[in-house]
């Protein structure tokens, strides 16, 4: 291999490698066969995991990093009413999602294997370390506040107790973060007699932004969580809800010869200027229908838009 090669066709080779040792078990060949494509498979693995980690530049790691993003399956993660996609992970012991990953995991090959497992690193190389958690914090904050901010004075969707309409909500979660930064402020300014370096400064300002994210998130959690209680009635209805208009949408599109022929004939009275009472009306003196009611409502239900 040279490190002048382009980084996609190694990526390629190591694909098509993984896709033979992959064939090769489904065929059940000989054991030499697929012993051959299994050394194959991570020669070529080993190939592309040496030209990312030290001959790939910053912009071949952006181009890697997206294609694999592309490449890898996809998991959908469902809890009640909530619904995300992530990449393919390996399915740890420990992470809680295992399960959701197991089966993906197991009909991808080798090589996309390795790229789930390696993607972390390859993302840490494009995007740097993570920023310090002051840094994180405050741009979080400022999120918060462009979110909560229009939400103090916009109108409200719910009608009732004050203290527990939106703009109350918005307005004391302002409130909080507030206070939140003033006493990080505060501390960090005035600090204890063994903490009075600008390096002990800054560590206390870290502990204070790190605590403020995690108590904010732990917030959000919170108020998710107590609202699962009623997510499987809400998702229940949604299902009710698209039933009946599929059934609603079934029964409009599906009609018999007879009751074509009665629609024709009202829309025959339709373009004569007739309204559709009288149209109903019309068409049940023909000996259309059991009544002038079924025909209007059946016009109704049926009515060319």
């Amino acid at each position: 291999m040279t490190h002048k090669a382009h980084w996609l066709s190694i990526y390629d080779e190591a694909v098509d490698a993984a896709l033979a040792a992959r064939e090769a078990e489904w065929r059940a060949k000989q054991s030499a066969d697929l012993d051959r494509c299994k050394r194959e498979c991570r020669r070529a693995i080993g190939e592309f995991d040496t030209f990312w980690r030290h001959f790939a530049d910053e912009s071949d790691l952006r181009s890697i990093r997206d294609k694999v993003l592309n490449d890898l399956p996809k998991v959908t993660l469902e809890n009640g009413t909530e619904c995300r996609e992530e990449t393919l992970r390996p399915p740890g012991s420990k992470d809680p999602d295992a399960p959701a990953f197991q089966e993906k995991w197991e009909d991808a090959d080798e090589f996309r294997q390795y790229l789930a497992t390696t993607l972390p690193e390859i993302e840490c190389r494009v995007d740097g370390d993570p920023p310090e958690a002051s840094v994180d914090w405050a741009e979080t904050d400022r999120q918060v506040r462009v979110l909560l901010e229009p939400l103090t004075d916009a109108s409200e969707v719910t009608t009732g107790t004050a203290s527990m309409s939106r703009r109350s909500y918005a307005a004391e979660a302002l409130r909080l973060l507030a206070e939140v930064r003033n006493l990080s402020q505060m501390m960090a300014t005035a600090p204890a007699e063994d903490a009075t370096s600008e390096e002990e400064q800054r560590w206390l300002l870290e502990c204070f932004a790190e605590i403020a994210a995690r108590a904010f998130n732990a917030g959000v959690l919170g108020r998710a969580a107590a609202g699962k209680a009623i997510e499987k009635d809400a998702k229940r209805g949604a299902a009710t809800l698209r039933a009946s208009n599929m059934g609603g949408d079934m029964t409009r599109g599906t009609t018999t010869p007879e009751t074509d022929a009665k629609l024709e004939f009202m829309y025959e009275k339709l373009s004569q200027r007739l309204n559709p009472s009288a149209a109903a009306r019309s068409a049940f003196k023909a000996g259309f229908g059991t009544s002038f009611e079924a025909n209007r409502r059946l016009l109704y239900r049926h009515h060319r838009k």
